[in-house]
């Protein structure tokens, strides 16, 4: 990552935050805080890192380079278990799946589990969260003051802001405003919405319009905002003008191999065989959308960090930016998440606290401020959120209930202390499940509905296309047998033996094979697939019409519109030819011309 220069008004706004532990306007001694995340945002995916084969992905985000220049980046930032709803409740917990007992989308974290910010309101913390949690109720507090939610399909319009505020502005219409999930759930699609009314827009803008509440109401007491943009889940349906910010041409290369369909799951050697991975085309415009709803986000974070400066809470407030996990993006022929590949599985982790704790970092600080620009290698993931940002606080979980497995990464970021020795994580679980255990340099995968072990070494031009215990030797089976004894010691540790047994070869439970079960085709050959339409048009009274569009689509005159784009640059349009004058075409007997022929303004 490359260091870049502060912004003009740090190095007085620092002085002034050294002088005492209180905030501009305030005066609470503990720092704000704002989590910052998206949804399916890889990890390689930013303008500051390369790639494991060294390529570098030409996304442009200038603000989250420059949040990790005022800060510290971790490059082996994982998501413990790789899909929403989980890697949402680790966010929340700081607890391992297997602990939590939450491996997919069809978990519900109980109402009265102990969570971030149950504790933090009760260290006298306002709790604002902002854009998409995918709560299960989805308004079930769990412990956050207040709720302005953009989820990706809601019930009813009275369970979610951003469709109230789309249909006040005008847009009643769209049906599904993040895009058309069903059989266009992958396509490329610009949006049905306006840049300024688009989900991107209205997460950043009611971040902007808490902060500017909080300080003006609330200005004495500390804030815990969790801003979570939808995007760049797909479908992928940047706004325009941000649709045709890259061309297909500039996408990266497939990272695949066909050695791989010797140990790659049934359904991915199935789906490819049977033509469903996108040909080159069209998985380059997928990237080119992917990328712009990147940097839209990215534009966004940044008018968000501008607004803190200009209120002064910047220096006390401590930022965490990441993601619930990435996307394969036709890496390793698959797509989604919910795998441990590094595409699905690693996700950016910046962490910016410019004041430092001002002498101490958090309980366990030995005084001294956080680097910038600094870079850490250390394993690191999801779990550690809950435990940092505690830390900072001066706050200890025991006391609230919490009990997490991750641990404070102030010490690292300050001090490059070390982590942990393997990174471990589970996603699915009986027969689907798939398990990790990450090292030094290999990542060893337990994929049950194979029964089947893998040992990747994930850094490197090679990365992940090598299966060591297929193609290697004894070493290569010593070093699985070690992660693999580390995963399962973990798991009889925590109880956790459901998916183990002692009288299976390799410790884990064994299950028979399944066949690959697929609707059948209809006559075009096609199967019906992703059935997720919009729900709210299902639910909304009989008589309900779309309403007049408000004055100013419905966004307050003081608050921003449009997100700053002076930073990115677009990619240039072919020039535009002069019109030719037409050919008339030859005069004919009766003096008509060819080119008049059926030419509806001539008659």
């Amino acid at each position: 990552m490359t260091p870049r220069s502060s912004s003009s008004g740090r190095s007085n706004n620092r002085a002034l935050a050294q002088r005492g532990r209180r905030r501009p306007g305030g005066g609470n001694d503990r720092p704000n805080i704002l989590l910052i995340m998206s949804d399916q945002h890889r990890g390689d995916c930013l303008d500051f890192v390369t790639q494991a084969t060294g390529a570098r992905i030409p996304v442009q985000t200038p603000h989250l380079r420059r949040l990790a220049s005022e800060g510290v980046g971790f490059t082996r930032f994982y998501s413990e278990s790789p899909v929403c709803v989980p890697a949402r409740a680790i966010l929340q917990t700081g607890m391992l799946p297997h602990r939590l007992g939450m491996y997919s989308n069809a978990e519900v974290l109980p109402a009265d589990h102990p969570t971030l910010a149950r504790c933090l309101a009760d260290a006298g913390y306002f709790c604002q969260a902002v854009g998409k949690m995918h709560f299960r109720p989805v308004r079930e507090p769990h412990g956050f003051h207040r709720l302005w939610l953009s989820e990706e399909i809601p019930w009813t319009i009275e369970e979610d802001e951003f469709l109230q505020f789309m249909i006040a502005a005008g847009y009643g219409h769209v049906e599904e405003p993040h895009g058309i999930r069903h059989e266009l759930y992958h396509a490329p699609q610009p949006s049905q919405l306006p840049e300024t009314h688009h989900t991107t827009a209205w997460t950043g803008r009611q971040t902007i319009a808490f902060l500017r509440e909080h300080q003006q109401h609330r200005g004495d007491q500390p804030f815990f905002c969790w801003t979570s943009f939808q995007k760049p889940h797909p479908p992928y349906e940047p706004p325009v003008p941000w649709h045709r910010m890259y061309q297909p041409w500039m996408a990266p290369a497939a990272i695949r191999s066909t050695e791989e369909f010797t140990w790659l799951p049934a359904a991915t050697r199935a789906g490819v065989g049977q033509g469903h991975y996108p040909d080159v085309d069209t998985l380059a415009t997928m990237w080119s959308y992917y990328m712009s709803s990147i940097s839209f986000i990215d534009s966004w974070i940044g008018m968000i960090l501008d607004e803190l400066e200009r209120l002064g809470l910047r220096e006390n407030t401590i930022i965490i930016y990441t993601a619930d996990h990435g996307e394969m993006m036709g890496d390793h022929w698959a797509f989604q998440k919910s795998r441990f590949y590094d595409q699905a599985a690693c996700v950016p982790g910046l962490l910016s606290w410019p004041a430092g704790g001002i002498g101490t970092v958090g309980i366990s600080g030995a005084g001294t401020e956080l680097p910038e620009g600094a870079v850490r290698t250390q394993l690191a993931g999801l779990a550690d959120v809950v435990p940092t940002l505690l830390d900072a606080a001066g706050l200890d979980p025991a006391p609230h209930g919490l009990r997490p497995d991750g641990l404070s990464l102030l010490p690292t970021a300050r001090d490059n202390a070390a982590t942990r020795d393997v990174f471990i994580g589970q996603v699915g679980k009986g027969h689907q499940a798939s398990y990790t255990a990450i090292g030094d340099d290999w990542k060893y995968i337990y994929d049950a509905s194979q029964n089947r072990e893998l040992l990747f070494h994930y850094r490197g031009a090679d990365a992940e296309l090598e299966d060591f215990l297929s193609t290697g030797g004894e070493r290569h089976v010593a070093e699985a047998r070690h992660l693999r004894e580390r995963l399962q010691q973990r798991y009889r540790q925590d109880g956790a033996t459901e998916s183990l047994d002692e009288t299976s070869p390799n410790g884990f439970r064994l299950y028979p094979a399944r066949p690959n079960r697929r609707p059948p085709p209809g006559p075009s050959g096609a199967r019906p697939g992703n059935l997720q339409y919009a729900r709210w048009i299902q639910t909304r009274p009989a008589d309900w019409t779309t309403p007049p569009p408000s004055p100013e689509g419905h966004i307050s005159a003081d608050l921003p519109h449009l997100s700053e784009r002076s930073r990115y640059t677009w990619a240039k349009m072919p020039p535009v030819q002069p019109q030719l004058p037409p050919d008339l075409g030859a005069e004919g007997p009766h003096g008509a011309r060819s080119a008049e022929v059926g030419d509806p303004i001539a008659g």
